[in-house]
């Protein structure tokens, strides 16, 4: 029967077996006798255990890969959190304690020494500063009377026409009462719908009622709006000059106050209303207020910038909302935003196509190859390229604008405008070519993850229309900063 048919076969005709394995070796002459079940058997194990070798395989090069990219988020976080927050050069001390400093000398350049502090050998000294504007209050100070004669013979000095001077700058703060006394006059007739006693008007003030008079609510406003200075320092110096404000009676004072600028809000809204380029940013901000439906006190605080007007806004959430807001009065005049890569920005040009274009930053483009540099030390060299490239760009735009005429088209800007254009141009389209190319070499395996340098490159291709609109419109600069 088939099930007790036995046959011989070689040991090199087994999979079990070492093919490769020299004749000379032991076992490589001898025979075995294995029936056709068991050879079928062992053969379907054989591709059974195989496969799940092969899948075995890509499973840990996808873990892997997912490995790197979560360390590269923990490296990337940790410089957020403890490393320098800026691109100042490196001294020879940071590049030794910095793991990152060497291969990043390309870009930060080599350390300079640091410079000496105080005047400079061979400068002028610079003359004294004068300040013209500042009222002058003379004060004579007098000979002692035990030296207006001479200490010898006791003859007495004679008065000289003329005097040494000298200034001295002071700065007198003191605080004081103001006590108002009103006049009151009474009156002598005897008219009828008349009042007996009338009164002065009352001394202004900047709210009603208020003990305190418009120069303390100048010092608030402009210590806490001007210097930036904590409240409770400047409670602390008031109490110093026999002022105790407390804190309450400040913020009270505040939200009195703050409807008196809003004429000032509304015309300053009015101007920004009339213009067409914007910058637009947002950040974090914590505001310590309870509010109804908001768990939390993380704020928004949202800034647009113009040529003429700074506008900020303290907002809950970090929607759409807030933007159209701050447009609902432009109507459907073109307007242009410089902003980053935030959906919000996008999802509100795409609900008011029709006038709103936006000109992405290329300095987030720029800090987010940076960062990655950091974040992947083995890619830093890959990433350090497209820095420099992006630098390339900042460079040919500068020496374009230095000829631009704002008054012309761009097709009739001067001669000496031409050739950088031509120049920023050619560079766009080979920056244009090298992503093209770049996506092709690191789009990834079916089912392998996404790497790093994969994501970067679609971001520049989903935000190339937007972050090459400057070219065509040199009014737009390349960034937000």
């Amino acid at each position: 029967m088939l099930s007790n048919y036995s046959f011989h076969i070689h040991e090199s005709e087994f999979a079990l077996t070492e093919s490769s394995e020299p004749k000379d070796k032991p076992f490589a002459t001898e025979f075995i006798c294995v029936s056709r079940q068991e050879i079928i058997q062992l053969k379907a194990e054989r591709n059974q255990y195989k496969s799940l070798h092969e899948r075995a395989l890509l499973k840990i090069k996808a873990l892997e890969e997912e490995l790197a990219l979560e360390k590269g988020k923990v490296r990337d976080l940790n410089h957020r959190l403890y490393g320098k927050k800026t691109e100042k050069r490196t001294t020879k001390s940071d590049a030794i304690n910095s793991d990152s400093a060497p291969s990043a000398d390309n870009f930060v350049g080599p350390p300079r020494p640091p410079a000496k502090r105080g005047a400079k050998k061979g400068r002028a000294n610079r003359s004294r500063h004068k300040h013209p504007d500042l009222p002058v209050v003379e004060e004579t100070i007098s000979i002692p009377e035990d030296q207006l004669c001479c200490p010898e013979c006791g003859q007495a000095y004679t008065p000289f026409p003329k005097t040494e001077d000298s200034e001295i700058i002071e700065v007198h703060v003191a605080a004081h009462v103001r006590k108002i006394k009103r006049e009151q006059a009474k009156a002598s007739c005897q008219c009828p719908n008349r009042s007996g006693l009338i009164t002065a008007p009352s001394a202004p003030r900047v709210y009603p009622k208020t003990r305190y008079g418009v120069s303390v609510w100048v010092l608030v406003l402009l210590d806490k709006f001007q210097s930036y200075t904590p409240s409770n320092r400047l409670y602390q110096r008031l109490e110093d000059q026999g002022v105790p404000l407390s804190a309450g009676t400040v913020t009270n004072g505040l939200k009195k106050i703050a409807p008196l600028f809003n004429p000032i809000e509304q015309a300053m809204k009015d101007k920004q209303a009339q213009e067409t380029l914007f910058h637009n940013d947002e950040t974090t901000w914590k505001v310590f207020e309870a509010v109804e439906g908001k768990i939390g006190y993380r704020w928004y605080l949202w800034v647009t910038r113009s040529a003429s007007v700074i506008s900020l806004t303290a907002a809950t959430g970090r929607s759409t909302q807030v933007i159209n807001e701050q447009f609902s009065k432009h109507g459907n005049e073109p307007i242009i935003i410089v902003c980053d890569r935030y959906s919000a920005y996008k999802k509100f040009a795409r609900e008011h196509a029709d006038f709103v274009v936006l000109a992405f930053c290329w300095a987030h483009v720029r800090r987010d190859f940076l960062d990655a540099a950091r974040a992947y030390p083995d890619d830093e060299e890959w990433m350090f390229q497209w820095v420099q490239a992006i630098g390339e760009l900042y460079h040919l735009n500068q020496q374009r604008l230095e000829h631009w005429d704002k008054a012309k088209p761009l097709n009739q800007q001067p001669t000496l405008f031409k050739q950088p254009h031509q120049n920023l141009l050619s560079a766009i389209e080979k920056f244009r070519r090298q992503i093209d190319s770049a996506l092709e070499t690191e789009a990834p395996v079916k089912g392998e993850p996404k790497t790093k340098r994969f994501k970067l490159l679609t971001s520049l291709d989903n935000h190339w229309e937007g972050l090459t609109r400057f070219v065509e419109n040199p009014l737009i600069p390349m960034d937000n900063n």
